[in-house]
């Protein structure tokens, strides 16, 4: 596959055919087949820290609710997002230490159910710590979640494709994973799958005209012309307005697929 896409240099003017959005569209489904999803609610992303950049800027932290847990030694994309967004909502970062008893998920629930955990506003969690392995029971810190009304964030980048996951059995806002790792996938990608209820509450991290409503006709060159008020910003339905700004690699895309 990626001997073919190195191929296509030969012929650029093959590389924006309807074929590539065919491939985006398999990646999709295949991102939504791992977590039990659907392809709808899967958008494109060059890495993890994108991802989750993108989604600090939506979850609400205020008010009591300004702190966002994590675990110690975490995987910095899934924390320095969480720093900015905490610090400027008044808050800070909640570091659950290792337990001697290596259950994340026992520490982590009973610090959510204390009086303390009433000042978090989100809970950011990986499945597998990307130090030593250890797991991180996310069915039941998303039935916690659930129960105290805090959205749970998943980077699964250590377990996706090694370890089942299921979006309707843990119930989180947001579940990433670069694709470098089990899902055995080229650099430059992460996969990111946005919970139908949170796709409106969510902003994109850029502004480009990719996914815009109507931006995969072929009379787009008039219907997205530019007007007095500017470019046409209405979004095709669904997770890809989170797509990164210009064209998926034409290289690695098949690739991954």
């Amino acid at each position: 596959a990626g001997r073919a896409a190195v191929g296509l240099k030969v012929f650029p003017w093959e590389m924006g055919s309807a074929g590539h959005e065919a491939i985006e569209e398999e990646v999709r489904g295949s991102m939504a087949t791992l977590v039990g999803g659907q392809a709808q609610d899967v958008a494109l992303c060059p890495s993890t820290s994108y991802s989750v950049s993108l989604v600090s800027r939506s979850i609400p932290l205020s008010g009591r609710r300004n702190c966002v847990l994590v675990t110690a030694n975490q995987m910095a994309s899934n924390v320095m997002p969480w720093q900015r967004a905490a610090t400027e909502a008044g808050g800070r970062l909640i570091v659950i230490p290792r337990p001697a008893d290596w259950d994340w998920a026992r520490s982590i629930i009973r610090f959510l159910r204390s009086r303390e955990g009433a000042q978090i506003g989100c809970v950011a969690l990986p499945n597998v710590h990307w130090c030593d392995g250890s797991f991180v029971d996310l069915a039941a810190v998303g039935k916690c979640c659930r129960a105290l009304r805090v959205p749970l964030v998943c980077d699964l980048t250590q377990s996706l494709g090694a370890l089942p996951f299921s979006v309707a059995e843990v119930q989180p806002a947001m579940v990433m994973a670069s694709v470098h790792k089990w899902l055995l996938g080229p650099y430059g990608f992460s996969l990111l799958w946005v919970a139908p209820e949170w796709q409106e509450r969510t902003q994109p991290l850029e502004e480009h005209e990719r996914r815009r409503l109507g931006a995969d006709s072929p009379a787009w060159d008039d219907l997205g012309a530019m007007g007095r008020d500017g470019y046409p910003t209405e979004f095709m339905p669904g997770a890809s307005k989170f797509d990164g700004g210009g064209r998926t690699n034409p290289i690695t895309l098949p690739m991954l697929a």
